[in-house]
């Protein structure tokens, strides 16, 4: 069974995007960075790039951003205040 975490991405208009994940790569300075489920708690300024959420069933999401806030505890919170889905 694959281990998940619950994502949740704000912008200033709605909630974006809510469900389980099971991976996410964000873009920070410098490069990016991957979280798996249960992690160490972290605080990441996002950059300009893609955000890519993996799902449990292995369905890969690519979201575009300018940048955010990025919160990981016992769930994983974004603030982006914009960002669009890319296509497949």
């Amino acid at each position: 069974m694959v281990k998940t975490a619950r994502l949740l991405i704000l912008t200033p208009e709605e909630v974006f995007f809510e469900d389980d994940i099971a991976e996410l790569v964000i873009p920070v300075i410098g490069g990016k960075e991957g979280f798996l489920p249960n992690r160490q708690p972290v605080m990441k300024l996002m950059t300009k790039g893609d955000v890519k959420i993996t799902m449990p069933d292995g369905e890969v999401k690519i979201a575009e951003i300018k940048g955010g806030q990025f919160v990981m505890s016992k769930e994983i919170l974004m603030y982006i205040p914009e960002l669009k889905w890319k296509q497949q």
